[in-house]
């Protein structure tokens, strides 16, 4: 009978046991979940407070229409068209945060000393990726041959050069560019090579269709 009264107290004393251990950690994660939710409540605040130094004051939208004196040229789009790359300068710089950090012209407009025909034809491309279908990609954004330097120099500013892929005005478009494009889209245009050699796909646009020979 003895036996049977103490494996009785053992057992009582090993449920209690796990019973406050499961009470302490119940405890610890209300802790936890505490502290996340001031940190959460910090950071909103910190994030409101960012705003009203250096963001807009009025309630932002992605179908307002920004304008923009884009070195002496008026661009206007809309917000959910220039930020539209999340992640990128070009995000940030339009996403209303910054609004009160960025450069006037006389009129209020955001200033910008760039390229005017570079930055149109950058927001022409955005335009056209706003309403394009997946299967039919856009072109990328293109200008004239003397000013393809300085259109490369703006979507390395804006954070972009990653998300557009830019072609020359050239015939034929060779190179990692054309591969990165390929991998984008998924067409069905590659490089190959085998134990020989190298093989190279030369690839020319028509319209919107590829032609491809190989040259070795």
């Amino acid at each position: 009978m003895e036996d049977v009264e103490l494996a009785k107290k053992k057992l009582d004393d090993c449920w209690s046991n796990h019973e406050a251990e499961f009470k302490r950690e119940l405890q610890r994660l209300d802790d936890a979940e505490e502290l996340l939710h001031q940190r959460a409540k910090d950071l909103k605040a910190k994030k409101t407070k960012a705003l009203e130094i250096n963001g807009s004051t009025q309630e932002i939208s992605g179908e307002d229409l920004v304008e923009i004196n884009a070195g002496g040229k008026v661009v206007t789009a809309r917000r959910s068209t220039l930020t539209q790359m999340k992640g990128t300068r070009l995000e940030a710089l339009f996403s209303g945060r910054w609004d009160k950090k960025l450069q006037r012209d006389n009129s209020g407009r955001i200033f910008l000393d760039v390229n005017p025909v570079c930055f149109q034809a950058i927001v022409d491309y955005l335009n056209e990726l706003v309403i394009s279908p997946p299967n039919s990609p856009s072109e990328p954004p293109h200008v004239e041959s003397e000013l393809n330097h300085i259109l490369r120099h703006q979507l390395d500013l804006f954070g972009i050069t990653d998300e557009i892929v830019l072609f020359d005005n050239s015939k034929y478009y060779l190179g990692l560019d054309f591969v990165k494009y390929q991998r984008r889209f998924n067409l069905n245009i590659h490089t190959k090579c085998d134990r020989l050699g190298h093989d190279l796909q030369v690839a020319e646009r028509r319209g919107r269709k590829w032609l491809c020979e190989t040259a070795v």
